[in-house]
């Protein structure tokens, strides 16, 4: 064997004594520790799943679930049914546009139903009642997003049923013109005895 070949051959078996003594002291601790957070990883996913399993079967309180909705129905009853429920609407969609740094032009009434779902008893029937307006603003394409957003979000039982957004002008700025349903909801017998089954 020439020199030349055996050193060649020393240079190889000292690069892969190199590398087993590179892999040992750097790859496999990091194995190691991969191994260890997969192992914990693990554990954790277990612990939680042995919550969602004690969380589903632990029984709700009907109380606690029936003052959640009394509550709810309350705040609803409120907002709807409490002096100019329309007046309220239109500040809070004015105050809206103005957290969406939006131009309002216009609040126009739409069509107005009324509906009542039951079997004709009236203190059990409710009555819904929906409401259509028509907004009319000006804004960026970013700022519309966001007042169509808050809008749809913010008021409650409100639904867009549609909108339309009209080119830009020389400044950039879109117009929207949207359709907003609103719904309120109360008990027949109140409405009847107040005498407001008919919008």
């Amino acid at each position: 064997m020439s020199d030349e070949t055996r050193t060649l051959l020393m240079r190889m078996l000292l690069l892969c004594a190199v590398a087993a003594g590179g892999w040992h002291l750097l790859v496999k601790p990091l194995h190691r520790r991969a191994d260890a957070l997969e192992a914990e990883l693990r554990a954790a996913l277990d612990e939680v799943s042995k919550g969602e399993v004690i969380i589903n079967a632990a029984p709700r309180d009907p109380q606690y679930v029936l003052a959640s909705l009394e509550n709810n129905a309350e705040a609803y009853e409120r907002w709807w049914t409490g002096p100019n429920p329309k007046a309220r609407m239109y500040d809070a969609v004015r105050e809206i546009a103005r957290a969406s740094s939006v131009q309002l032009t216009g609040v126009e009434p739409g069509r107005s139903q009324t509906r009542i779902i039951g079997e004709g008893d009236q203190e059990n029937d409710t009555l819904l009642r929906i409401e259509s307006s028509t907004i009319d603003a000006t804004g960026s394409f970013e700022q519309m997003i966001r007042f169509i957003q808050r809008i749809g979000a913010d008021l409650g039982a409100v639904r867009i049923e549609s909108f339309h957004l009209g080119p830009y002008d020389g400044s950039g700025t879109l117009h929207i013109q949207a359709t907003v349903t609103r719904f309120y909801i109360e008990h027949a017998f109140r409405m009847t005895n107040r005498q407001e089954v008919s919008p």
